[in-house]
């Protein structure tokens, strides 16, 4: 199915961080960010890969003040919106596949739920690597077919783990702009043939976002209450369980070799 993302973006999708879910990642994102063993350094030049309008770049500016940063979307309109909120930094829309800039030209790649979307999943991460200096990281997430955690073993259970047309396989509960769900060994064995070597890897959403989630309407919910029994019940997964394989999201920190 082809989504119209500039339609979505004047629609106001992904303009804050209300849904469950996506709270619960910037949570983990804002960790990372600020680990100075991941990061011992500032990176200077940021690429900012399916920026969207911007959400996520006060916080990498948080993290790292004084760095450059690039955005690059498909979207026209979420990069308007970018450009206007964020006139110091520039933005350029492009497929993800086919980025355009030079060579080994950035210090650090951010990609928050991009994989998932792209069309070919192996000339992206091979353009991630082409841009990247060497020693240079990226930090990304994307959802996680790994299994057994309740959300895998829901699919399972309904007979809703998908074929997918690159043969990776999806969930029947995930959006349709979503046209794969990697596993880690998937990640591994990509990130490998494009020279990077991964040396972070966590995971969230083992159980309790999902109960969270679904048994506790998030954003449809006026109670702040609900909504904080709701954060803290997923926070969960990833205070107790980050290092376990088992979680529907996986978080990734890898170097370019």
């Amino acid at each position: 199915m082809t989504i119209n993302y500039n339609q979505r973006y004047q629609q106001g999708y992904m303009t804050d961080f209300s849904d469950l879910y996506e709270a619960c990642r910037l949570t983990a994102v804002q960790e990372i960010l600020h680990s100075k063993r991941i990061f011992p350094t500032t990176p200077h030049v940021i690429l900012d890969i399916a920026c969207g309008q911007g959400r996520y770049i006060p916080f990498l500016k948080n993290a790292f003040p004084n760095c450059q940063i690039i955005g690059m979307d498909i979207s026209l309109t979420g990069l308007v919106l970018a450009q206007q909120a964020f006139s110091a930094h520039h933005f350029a829309t492009a497929m993800s596949e086919a980025l355009p800039l030079s060579d080994k030209s950035v210090d650090m790649i951010f990609s928050i739920e991009t994989l998932e979307h792209v069309f070919d999943v192996r000339a992206t991460i091979q353009a991630w690597s082409r841009m990247l200096k060497p020693g240079g990281k990226i930090l990304m997430t994307t959802p996680c077919a790994n299994k057994f955690s309740l959300e895998w073993t829901l699919m399972y259970l309904s007979n809703g783990l998908e074929s997918s047309t690159d043969g990776y396989g999806r969930f029947r509960r995930d959006e349709p702009g979503h046209l794969r769900r990697l596993n880690s060994n998937h990640v591994r064995e990509l990130f490998a043939e494009a020279g990077l070597k991964i040396i972070e890897e966590y995971f969230r959403t083992h159980l309790f976002t999902t109960i969270a989630h679904d048994s506790i309407p998030y954003r449809y919910r006026k109670s702040r209450k609900l909504k904080r029994l709701a954060y803290w019940l997923a926070s969960l997964d990833w205070l107790l369980f980050r290092r376990l394989p088992n979680g529907a999201s996986m978080l990734v920190v890898a170097e370019k070799i």
